[in-house]
């Protein structure tokens, strides 16, 4: 970087922590060094849970535990600060070449503060035990997890491009993000299906209307008949399925062989018409992440298959 002062004065300020000056001033040359440290902001952002955090920026050091926000972070092409991540980190096929640091659940502390991260990014308040532990080493945590796909996804989007302190490709990505997600979405006049969506088998649990999930699907043209759950993953009972009738049943995790025999699946619309779909790719559904548009995408593919029987 140059900057001008005179034609015979000038500085020479190189982009790193040591700044050499080369005055020049009638022929006469003086060179010093001057080493300071990169000057940091203290920052105080609030995160998905409501917290206040204060984080230096910007960051030069990333762990992150949460799938989804490694894959915002590579998205944003912030990967270069990733330090560590999680061993349920998998996307895209780079980070696998990154250290790990224990698995989502049950992360190894001692390893985390090693690394001396200038902040961790966590998922869900399923980490609230890690959180408290990681701040007793003075480590930033934050709880990124949007609670709909669109300004929430966009506030974490924003949250993470912030921490690096370059917005240069981070604006232009989301703008990205919200174009995929309209081109997703299902036409206005689309016909809407009641749909039962189960995120498990053993206990039955199915997407509440607290999820993002739920959200993608209405992008899709669907209405979840447990929107009116204020839990995001309620445990349920097949009879209440049954009861509920939907007329499109979708699975976002891989079953057993026999699935569509299930009697409380048989006993619905979406059985007796053999509406009963797996999505190919569940972690494009299930992670609040930049592949959503497409867990979108597929979630629609299905309802237009049983718009077409």
């Amino acid at each position: 970087m140059f900057t001008g002062f005179s034609d015979s004065t000038y500085v020479i300020l190189p982009e790193n922590p040591l700044r050499v000056f080369k005055i020049f001033f009638n022929g006469a040359v003086f060179i010093s060094f001057i080493f300071f440290a990169f000057i940091l902001r203290a920052e105080i952002i609030t995160d998905d849970m409501g917290r206040r955090v204060e984080v230096n920026t910007p960051v030069e050091s990333i762990v992150s535990l949460s799938p989804a926000d490694t894959e915002i972070i590579y998205w944003l092409g912030l990967e270069s600060h990733l330090t560590a991540v999680s061993l349920n980190c998998d996307y895209p096929l780079a980070v696998r070449g990154l250290d790990r640091v224990g698995s989502f659940l049950n992360p190894d502390i001692e390893k985390i503060a090693a690394y001396k991260p200038d902040v961790v990014i966590s998922g869900g308040g399923i980490q609230k035990k890690i959180m408290k532990k990681l701040e007793k080493f003075k480590i930033p945590v934050l709880v990124l997890y949007p609670r709909d796909i669109d300004k929430g996804m966009v506030k974490d989007m924003t949250i993470i491009g912030g921490l690096a302190g370059d917005f240069s490709n981070v604006k232009s990505r989301i703008k990205e993000y919200i174009r995929y997600l309209k081109d997703a979405s299902a036409a206005p006049d689309a016909r809407q299906f009641r749909v039962y969506m189960e995120i498990w088998g053993q206990p039955v649990m199915a997407v509440g209307g607290k999820s993002f999930i739920n959200d993608e699907l209405k992008l899709a043209g669907g209405k979840n008949i447990f929107a009116g759950s204020k839990i995001e993953y309620p445990k349920i009972s097949p009879e209440e399925v049954v009861k509920l009738n939907p007329d499109v049943i979708i699975l976002l995790y891989k079953p057993e062989k026999n699935f569509k025999d299930r009697p409380y699946f048989k006993l619905t619309k979406a059985g007796e018409n053999n509406n009963i779909y797996v999505v190919e790719d569940p972690d494009s559904v299930l992670r609040a992440g930049p592949r959503i548009p497409a867990g979108v995408k597929q979630l629609r593919d299905i309802l237009d298959r049983a718009a077409d029987k």
